[in-house]
């Protein structure tokens, strides 16, 4: 192999395993986790850029990340969603839909997020939702919301539709800062 080569194949492992770190810090710290395993992160961040061209090193490294990482899934922790978000950004009107975005209701329960998209109005996919669920006047159950949607890379972003209440609005903001692993769960199939 030559040296070019190596030096290339070198990189490629010392990215892939960055790449790893990178997505396990993001799952813990959606996890609210973080701080728990921080110490271990740093040392690890620390030892491949010290050691960067050290296979042995990056493959020690990459192993303990592994390890913890299987750890955490036995804990239950989403880890595959680390490279996607979920974020809020205001208010969207009618027009919305010229950036990309689309309408959607979700109904969020405390296992399980019941969700409906489509071009029609906040109204009329309520309704919908409501007939798919088999459920009366979907509007007196808590956890419903009028939202405006769409996927900018891996990142998903929610703002708020005219037929959403300000304050259900400000209570699906708080939900997303508090569950983004369970919302990027439930949700990654939405389009």
């Amino acid at each position: 192999m030559s040296s070019m080569a190596l030096f290339s194949k070198l990189q490629e492992e010392f990215a892939s395993v960055w790449n790893l770190l990178n997505d396990t810090s993001t799952a813990l710290a959606r996890a609210k986790l973080f701080q728990e395993f921080e110490n271990d992160l740093r040392v690890w961040r620390a030892q491949l850029q010290q050691h960067r061209q050290d296979t042995q090193v990056t493959d020690e490294v990459r192993r303990k990340i592994k390890d913890l990482r299987a750890f955490l899934r036995q804990q239950g922790v989403e880890l595959i969603l680390g490279q996607k978000d979920i974020v809020t950004r205001g208010w969207r009107h009618d027009d919305a839909e010229r950036e990309g975005f689309r309408r959607c209701v979700l109904f969020i329960q405390p296992k399980e997020v019941f969700w409906i998209s489509g071009s029609e109005n906040h109204g009329a996919l309520k309704d919908a939702l409501g007939s798919k669920l088999k459920l009366q006047d979907l509007n007196a159950w808590p956890g419903v919301h009028s939202l405006w949607f769409r996927w900018v890379n891996k990142t998903l972003e929610f703002s708020g539709a005219d037929s959403e209440p300000a304050s259900s609005w400000a209570e699906f903001q708080k939900l997303v800062e508090q569950k983004k692993n369970f919302l990027i769960k439930r949700l990654q199939n939405i389009r």
